[in-house]
């Protein structure tokens, strides 16, 4: 097994994988490297800034909005009404499930590259799309 290893750098040098942004991904391995442009999942996103400058949440906070998208609202959530001052618009925002989606199958996408699962960003976006799919 050939050790692989994945320097990413958003537009303005952020060290995540954004899905508003393009990302530039290096892959480097001991003989090559390769450079490969991940698009952006939301162009023309509208809110998002406005939606995450004001999302400020504590950690449990955060617990219950991942386990709302991972289940998309089919779960009950018993724990919702100890959090009231949570409000309850954040779980259901549309907006911050399709953030969280396209976050997921971007990130999802340069692990797939980097495991050199695929070899073109479309079909690494697709195998992406489909694990989301099928969780």
């Amino acid at each position: 097994l050939e050790a692989r290893v994945g320097i990413f750098k958003g537009v303005q040098g952020e060290t995540e994988i954004n899905p508003r942004i393009s990302t530039e991904l290096t892959i480097a391995s001991r003989d090559d490297s390769q450079v490969i442009h991940l698009p952006t999942q939301l162009e023309g996103f509208v809110g998002i800034n406005t939606l995450s400058s004001e999302l400020a949440l504590s950690p449990q906070q955060a617990c219950l909005v991942l386990r709302h998208i991972w289940h998309r609202g089919e779960a009950s959530d018993t724990r919702r009404e100890s959090h009231s001052e949570f409000s309850s618009s954040v779980l259901i925002s549309a907006k911050l499930e399709h953030i969280a989606e396209a976050s997921i199958i971007s990130t999802l996408s340069a692990v797939y590259l980097l495991q050199d699962k695929c070899q073109s960003v479309s079909h690494a976006q697709s195998l992406a799309e489909q694990a989301w799919r099928m969780r």
